[in-house]
Formats: structure tokens, C-alpha cells, sequence
């Protein structure tokens, strides 16, 4: 699923959207639908977090993808082949 979902810590109210507007709209009309026998909330707080992936070797030996995923296998460990690096991919999908 690519965009964005959001889930309340304190009832059982899920949504989703894509683009961030949408998923904006959608939160008021799941929260009213929830509530609609008894007093809601005046406002909801969306809490905007990043999930990221950071890669901690620069050599891969090996490229799967599994639905959405991408699984990277490294090298045999050898700590002279053993390389500290960083990548950071970037999406943005929980709320």
C-alpha cells in the first residue's frame, strides 16, 4: 500500500489516504462513524512518523523482493570486506 494510514492509540479507529489531504478528510469521517452514538472528540492529533530503512553495509550480494519489500542479503561477513556505510530511503506511511 503506498501513501499513508492512521490508526488511534485509544479506540479502535483505522483509516487510510493518499495524498496526506486525503488521508486528512478521512480521519474526521472515521472518527464521526466511530462516535455516532455518543459524544466524539472535538479534534484529533496526527502524529506524522517516517519509517526508514537504513542499509549498514555497502556491498550486496543478493536482491529480493517480497510484495512491497525489498530484502538486500550481504556479503559472507569477512571484517576485511566489511565496509560502515549508510542509505536512507525515505517513506512516508504512518501517521
Amino acid at each position: 500500500m503506498a501513501g499513508y494510514w492512521a490508526e488511534c492509540l485509544t479506540e479502535t479507529i483505522f483509516t487510510e489516504g493518499n495524498p496526506w489531504d486525503e488521508l486528512r478528510k478521512n480521519v474526521p469521517e472515521a472518527t464521526s462513524a466511530f462516535f455516532f452514538d455518543r459524544p466524539r472528540p472535538e479534534w484529533v492529533r496526527l502524529h506524522l512518523v517516517r519509517d526508514q530503512v537504513l542499509l549498514v553495509w555497502h556491498e550486496v550480494s543478493e536482491v529480493h523482493q517480497a510484495g512491497s519489500h525489498i530484502i538486500l542479503k550481504p556479503p559472507a561477513y569477512s571484517p576485511s570486506r566489511f565496509r560502515p556505510g549508510l542509505l536512507v530511503t525515505d517513506q512516508e506511511r504512518n501517521v
